[in-house]
């Protein structure tokens, strides 16, 4: 009983998180902010399965109910590799520099606008 307790103030964080995250901010626009809503969803979702599964253990109901874990693990999964892709674009970005952006060293920057000894103010 206390693993059925434990599920459901589980999946009602979730679902507080969702709901004030939905109305406090514009998720929907960014990939970190889908990705975190579902997330939230995802983890709720098991946690619900394993209020369900306690309450129906058998039967078709069981049957129908394993299928949304098995689905809910995939998303799951889904969701932590686009996270981990996130995070490594993120970190592999300097600041201040739009992901996917080509980068351009100062010394190309200087050659293609700037004679080389001008830049160290020869001529």
């Amino acid at each position: 009983m206390g693993n059925v307790i434990a599920s459901g103030i589980a999946a009602g964080a979730c679902a507080v998180f969702a709901i004030s995250y939905h109305f406090s901010a514009p998720w929907w626009r960014s990939a970190v902010g889908r990705n975190l809503m579902a997330f939230a969803a995802a983890v709720g979702a098991l946690c619900l399965y394993t209020i369900l599964i306690t309450v129906w253990p058998a039967g078709c109901a069981a049957v129908v109910v394993r299928g949304m874990r098995t689905a809910v693990l995939v998303a799951i999964t889904a969701l932590m590799t686009q996270r981990t892709w996130t995070v490594v674009r993120a970190q592999s970005t300097p600041a201040g520099e739009v992901p996917g952006t080509a980068r351009r060293s100062v010394t190309a920057s200087l050659s293609k606008t700037t004679p080389p000894c001008a830049a160290f103010g020869q001529r």
